[in-house]
C-alpha cells in the first residue's frame, strides 16, 4: 500500500465518520484497514468498516477505497461486489478520486452499491513567477538646429549650453504654444522590444529656457528587469474535503471542525 493510498483511506474514514455523527449516531466506530472472514473461511481485507446491532442483527458497512487517477471500470465494482457477498449481510460503498465506467454505475445500481467520490479540496492557491518589467529611457532629444538659431540670434549669443531633466510629463506644444501631448505617452506605445529606437516627430516643440524649440525626434532604450514574484491565495478555509454521491446526486463537505456540511443541488 502506498502512503497515497493510505492517506486516501483515512481521509474517507474521518469522513464517514463525521457522517455518522452527523446522523445522531455517537457510540459507533469507523474503523480503518480491518480483516474480515467471509462465509467461504476467506479473510477480507476492508478499507473502511463499521458495524451496528440492532434486535440482535448485526449490520455491517465495508468501503472500498481507489485512489485512482482513472475512472473506476466494471470489473473493480464486481470484484468488491462478491468480497461482500462472501461477508454476508454487508451495505457497501464504493469510494474513488476520479470517477466511474457508466459499466461500474449500471452494475453498482443493480448491486446495491452506493458510488461515491471523494477528494481534498484545495484550501490555498500559490503562484510563483517571474515578471519583465520594460523600463523606457530617454536618451537624447533631437532639436532643430536651425530653430534654435533663430532663437538665439534676436538674443545676441553665439552659443549657448542648457542641461535637460526629462521627464515623462514634460508637455509638448504645437507652433501656436498649444499643449497637444507629454512625453510619456508619445512613448507608451512603442512596445516592450529590448534595445534602442527613435521616435520622429511633427510640429512639436519641446519648453527650454529660451523657448519653446522644435522637437524632431525622441531617442530612447527599453530594458527588461525581472522581478521574482510569490503570492497565496486562500480558496477555502473551512472545509477540508468533499463527498459526492453519484447515484443518488447528493454532496457535502467536510469541513475543519469535523462536522458536515450538506451542500444544495
Amino acid at each position: 500500500m502506498t502512503k497515497e493510498s493510505d492517506e486516501y483511506e483515512l481521509l474517507v474514514r474521518e469522513l464517514h465518520e463525521a457522517l455518522v455523527k452527523n446522523d445522531g449516531v455517537e457510540n459507533i466506530c469507523v474503523l480503518h484497514n480491518v480483516k474480515i472472514k467471509g462465509k467461504s473461511g476467506a479473510t477480507h481485507q476492508i478499507d473502511v468498516y463499521w458495524e451496528f446491532k440492532i434486535a440482535g442483527v448485526t449490520y455491517k458497512t465495508c468501503i472500498e477505497c481507489k485512489c485512482f487517477k482513472s475512472s473506476v471500470k466494471k470489473s473493480h465494482i464486481a470484484a468488491f461486489a462478491a468480497i461482500l457477498e462472501d461477508i454476508g449481510n454487508a451495505t457497501g460503498i464504493f469510494a474513488t478520486s476520479f470517477g466511474y465506467q457508466s459499466g461500474a454505475k449500471l452494475f453498482a445500481q443493480e448491486k446495491g452499491i452506493r458510488l461515491v467520490l471523494v477528494n481534498y479540496l484545495i484550501k490555498t492557491i500559490n503562484i510563483q513567477g517571474k515578471f519583465l518589467i520594460p523600463r523606457t529611457t530617454i536618451t537624447n532629444l533631437e532639436f532643430d538646429k536651425e530653430h534654435v538659431k533663430e532663437i538665439l540670434k534676436p538674443k545676441g549669443l553665439d552659443g549657448y549650453e542648457y542641461s535637460l531633466r526629462v521627464s515623462g510629463e514634460d508637455p509638448i506644444y504645437d507652433e501656436s504654444g498649444l499643449e497637444i501631448d507629454q512625453i510619456g505617452n508619445i512613448l507608451k506605445d512603442i512596445g516592450g522590444k529590448v534595445g534602442d529606437g527613435k521616435v520622429e516627430l511633427e510640429n512639436s516643440f519641446y519648453p527650454t529656457e529660451i523657448g519653446n524649440v522644435r522637437l524632431l525626434s525622441i531617442e530612447y532604450n527599453v530594458s527588461h528587469s525581472e522581478i521574482d514574484h510569490e503570492q497565496e491565495i486562500t480558496v477555502n478555509d473551512t472545509s477540508n474535503a468533499i463527498l459526492e454521491d453519484f447515484l443518488e446526486n447528493t454532496s457535502c463537505y467536510l469541513n475543519d471542525d469535523g462536522t458536515i456540511t450538506e451542500i444544495e443541488t
